[in-house]
């Protein structure tokens, strides 16, 4: 559900935040952290960050040159 577009979807429509945080709001670690809501928001967002940072992940045969073809 969240990859590296999120954060610019998230720009364009505020709303996919409010539907991604209602999902999250059904896994018990996340409401674990409900005590802390401004710490559970701001690590949301370093993750979107990161998933914005790091751009689309390698086509299979970058990371595993092993199993290419010879």
């Amino acid at each position: 559900m969240l990859n590296y577009k999120s954060k610019q979807q998230i720009r364009e429509n505020p709303q996919i935040l409010k539907d991604v945080e209602a999902l999250l709001e059904k896994d018990k670690r996340f409401l674990n952290l409900d005590c802390l809501a401004d710490e559970r928001q701001r690590l949301l967002a370093e993750y979107l960050d990161e998933l914005e940072r790091k751009g689309p992940p390698p086509p299979p045969t970058a990371s595993e040159p092993s199993r290419r073809l010879k």
